[in-house]
């Protein structure tokens, strides 16, 4: 138990699950899948995806094939990779991947390009993403076999920069200052998104005056106008727990989560929305991305200063 957060225990079933020989041994099966797909029937994803089929798409299918499949050779041959910078490389590489195609898709799919089949491939890469950040965080490269691949280069910048970090390491003072920089931008950012739920919060609290509403002449319903305005006041007190743990973010891990947790449910519930009722406005696709995508990034953000 950690400031009120239970951590992963290494014995239990969903740690030797969530490990990085499963992930990436399964990762591997996806691209090989995928690289065939797109090699002996490039149609039929673009079908699913609601996208219609033609040469130029699949010429550009059968290129990225040989990527998925370069992509899963390097997976399957380092499954059994222990942590160190290069496992990192990779799992960073892939997650940043992962992220930019669940994004791309959103981004697709609110934008007509592609149906809501698309839907079911971002559901696939946010949990790829996230299951590959939950191994970066729980199994970091060891601190000393970095040390040894700096000392191994044997230049001058790689010498200064182990100085750098024992110092950073052995002094409390410099430890201190180095944590500073990290959480000051998380704080920055966290109060600027704050002002979106207070604000919306306060219009939502209006009910059906609210004027995202009122100007799009929905009639007078009592029941509407009741859950409008208890969901607005839910939204509103988010916001506000959102900056009562700005000043000590690096110590509400528990809270930190249980919000953007929140929020993320929220951007899944967006999501359902647009499958069956179609794309709301465009501002609010962008709240979408930001609530599925960001969530996890966020939460590892916070997660490094509690190290």
């Amino acid at each position: 138990m950690s400031n009120g957060v239970l951590n992963p225990l290494p014995n239990s079933s969903w740690s030797v699950a969530l490990n990085f020989r499963n992930i990436a041994i399964l990762s591997s099966l996806v691209c090989f899948a995928l690289a065939m797909t797109w090699i002996l029937a490039p149609n039929t994803l673009l079908t699913v995806w609601g996208v219609e089929f033609s040469y130029s798409a699949g010429l550009v299918g059968r290129r990225a094939a040989a990527l998925f499949a370069g992509i899963g050779v390097m997976f399957f041959t380092a499954r059994d990779a222990e942590p160190s910078s290069a496992r990192s490389a990779l799992v960073s590489g892939f997650i940043v991947g992962c992220v930019a195609l669940a994004a791309l898709g959103i981004f697709e799919f609110a934008n007509g390009h592609a149906g809501p089949g698309i839907l079911s491939a971002v559901l696939v890469e946010i949990a790829f993403a996230m299951a590959f950040l939950y191994v970066a965080r729980t199994q970091p490269p060891h601190p000393k076999e970095q040390s040894e691949q700096l000392a191994r280069r044997g230049h001058a910048a790689a010498r200064f920069h182990l100085a750098a970090s024992a110092a950073c390491r052995t002094a409390p003072t410099l430890g201190v200052i180095e944590k500073a920089m990290n959480k000051r931008p998380l704080q920055i950012a966290m109060c600027t998104l704050g002002v979106v739920p207070v604000v919306t919060g306060v219009l939502t609290m209006l009910g059906l005056s609210d004027p995202i509403y009122s100007s799009s002449g929905i009639p007078a319903n009592a029941l509407l106008d009741s859950n409008l305005r208890f969901f607005g006041g839910l939204w509103l007190a988010l916001g506000l727990a959102v900056y009562w743990l700005v000043p000590r973010i690096e110590k509400e891990t528990a809270l930190f989560r249980a919000l953007w947790l929140m929020i993320f449910v929220g951007g899944i519930g967006r999501l359902l929305s647009m499958v069956f009722l179609g794309l709301p406005p465009l501002p609010f696709v962008g709240f979408t991305v930001l609530e599925i995508v960001g969530a996890p990034a966020f939460i590892v953000w916070q997660s490094r200063l509690t190290k």
